[in-house]
């Protein structure tokens, strides 16, 4: 009887030491799962962005560019600072680059590039643009011009620019630029105006094989065949490419400057990604703002970057 008044007596304190146990136990904090890191299949991304090059140190820059694909993994809109084309690959001879979008109060800008090619390369661009008053529905500032692509043993050698005053019935050649290839590479650019304008580049390369995008970069022999904006449809449409890098490029201007900052010279530094991609293209050198001048004025590390996704 004494031994079950002692147990009734100490049922309490073994309910509550059970119950603080079991309080105890569960207020103590979990581990959190540790975060597994992103897997990344490069074979799933895409180019979706550059940014080039800009600083107040260097002679111009080009706003940042955004890409998106069709289905076929071909890039068919390209996006800048409000203006916006649409890509259209209409067969294997002909693609067709309308402006879908433009920041331009007042006006609607209009204009196609249609690029023509044979063995897949361009031999014609022909460029039409008119402006539209928005308020009236008048046309204004129509033009029409084109460049014809030469190439020889498949390098791009020659790019002819015409211009017309006359929407495209009569034409004017206004600008030329050839190309001098050596072991495959491209060691001299040399472009002449109209007027008798003529600026030469000298390239100098590395003995590495090719990167690919490694010369969409300002003053290169792309960027020279291509400056439209435009480089992410025709980087691989204009014949055999360089065998190596370009690491320098050394500017001459004969008579003038084509701005009035111009590079005068330029050493390139590439950087890849963990999967081997180019990632940054890193632009130093000098400008200079006459010609024939020695008083130059230098830019360091000026980046231009590839964005995947």
């Amino acid at each position: 009887m004494r031994s079950e008044k002692l147990l009734l007596f100490l049922l309490p304190f073994i309910f509550f030491t059970i119950t603080s146990c079991s309080s105890d136990s569960g207020d103590s904090p979990t581990k959190p799962n540790p975060v597994q890191p992103e897997v990344i299949n490069p074979a799933n991304q895409k180019l979706v962005s550059i940014l080039y090059p800009k600083s107040m140190d260097i002679g111009y820059s080009r706003d940042p560019q955004t890409y998106e694909y069709d289905d076929l993994k071909r890039v068919n809109k390209i996006s800048f600072t409000g203006w916006v084309y649409g890509v259209t690959y209409i067969n294997d001879n002909l693609i067709e680059i309308d402006m879908l979008d433009d920041p331009i109060a007042g006006f609607k800008q209009n204009s196609k590039r249609s690029l023509h090619l044979q063995n897949g390369n361009i031999t014609l661009m022909v460029n039409s643009s008119f402006d539209v008053v928005e308020s009236t529905k008048e046309v204004r500032s129509s033009s029409k011009d084109s460049v014809l692509f030469k190439y020889t043993n498949n390098y791009l050698t020659r790019l002819e620019y015409y211009g017309s005053s006359n929407n495209g019935k009569n034409y004017r050649l206004n600008r030329q630029v050839d190309y001098k290839i050596e072991n495959g590479n491209v060691t001299q650019m040399k472009e002449t105006g109209y007027s008798g304008e003529v600026v030469e580049v000298n390239y100098t390369y590395d003995n590495s094989p090719y990167i690919n995008m490694g010369d969409m970069i300002y003053e290169t022999p792309f960027f020279y065949a291509f400056n439209y904006g435009m480089d992410i449809v025709v980087k691989d449409r204009i014949g055999k490419k360089s065998t190596n890098n370009v690491i320098k490029i050394d500017n001459i201007y004969k008579n003038y400057l084509p701005q009035p900052t111009a590079f005068n010279s330029i050493t390139l530094k590439r950087n890849l990604d963990e999967f081997g991609r180019l990632a940054e293209i890193l632009m130093s050198g000098t400008t200079i703002t006459e010609v024939n001048s020695t008083n130059f004025k230098k830019f360091t590390d000026v980046k231009m970057s590839f964005i995947y996704k």
